[in-house]
């Protein structure tokens, strides 16, 4: 029989506790059902473009701040990868054309009959 023990502490880390009341302010946010009504209705939604959040994994560098040799090994950089899924498309789209060609038309003499 094997026993393993594993020494966890299963207390939880101190958290910040809020002692007020509801901190939202109200008529801030509108449901998804208020969204589409007002859609439905013409009139004005919320513009949610503005409110995209990424990660910080994502980096997206300032173009204004580069010179012409970084200018141009980024544009190498996007046409290479442009180019490849290029290809990807159009193997793909040759597969998809080479398998429909291949496959045999359901005629009366090959179909499988089943009683």
């Amino acid at each position: 029989m094997l026993r393993i023990n594993i020494k966890y502490n299963h207390r939880a880390p101190a958290q910040k506790t809020l002692k007020t009341g509801n901190v939202t302010i109200p008529d801030q946010a509108l449901t998804v059902r208020q969204i589409l009504q007002r859609y439905v209705n013409g009139q004005s939604v919320p513009d949610l473009s503005n409110k995209l959040y990424y990660s910080q994994d994502i980096y997206v560098p300032d173009p204004a701040h580069f010179d012409l040799s970084e200018m141009q090994e980024i544009k190498e950089s996007l046409q290479s990868q442009i180019d490849l899924y290029t290809d990807e498309i159009n193997n793909f789209q040759s597969e998809q054309t080479t398998e429909a060609l291949t496959e045999t038309p359901q005629t009366p003499e090959n179909q499988d009959v089943n009683p």
